[in-house]
């Protein structure tokens, strides 16, 4: 009964009513369709296993989205995504947070762990980020998870509206995009 009580305190503590914003299903729906599309990003990135995508119906007091990945028997890493009410964050956009959580989702696909960040990202995101590697290497996973959303805003300027990025320049978007597109290329499926 302890550990019951434990989870229903945290539940009760962590997870608040509130009425902020919150993506759609049909936004949802529609940017995993463009992934799809444009990269074939179920079947190479979310393969082999399916992702759930929860989108709650309350607030997190530290989190207004996550990426939670775990093993599979097989020792196969996959993700969920939970995206709850925005509380904190008063600049991204829903949709903006979806792509980066997709953007975990990648990661852990490449690397098998979310706390991991593939070889490739340092070397490219030195120059964009100086200090990447070294000082700035504690924050690499979301530098990571930012540029994948990036990317794929610079690819879709249907998209440009959502975009929270608009300080980082477009040309530097379409060296993400082109980076992103070329660590998916090289997994299987």
């Amino acid at each position: 009964m302890g550990q019951l009580r434990l989870i229903l305190e945290h539940l009760q503590t962590e997870f608040v009513s509130t009425g902020g914003l919150q993506i759609a299903p049909k936004s949802a729906e529609s940017l995993l369709r463009l992934l799809d599309e444009d990269l074939d990003f179920s079947q190479k990135v979310l393969a082999p296993e399916p992702m759930l995508v929860f989108l709650t119906d309350c607030g997190h007091r530290s989190y207004d989205a996550f990426c939670r990945p775990y093993l599979l028997d097989d020792n196969v890493a996959v993700c969920d995504i939970f995206l709850m009410h925005i509380l904190r964050d008063k600049h991204s956009s829903p949709e903006s947070m979806l792509l980066h959580e997709l953007g975990h989702v990648l990661n852990v696909r490449l690397t098998g762990d979310i706390a991991v960040i593939p070889p490739a990202f340092l070397d490219f995101g030195e120059p964009f980020f100086p200090g990447l590697g070294t000082k700035h290497r504690s924050i690499a996973g979301e530098l990571f998870a930012h540029c994948f959303a990036m990317g794929v805003f610079s690819r879709h300027p249907e998209l440009r509206e959502l975009d929270p990025f608009t300080m980082v320049t477009t040309e530097d978007k379409q060296a993400f995009g082109q980076f992103m597109e070329a660590l998916i290329r090289t997994l299987p499926g």
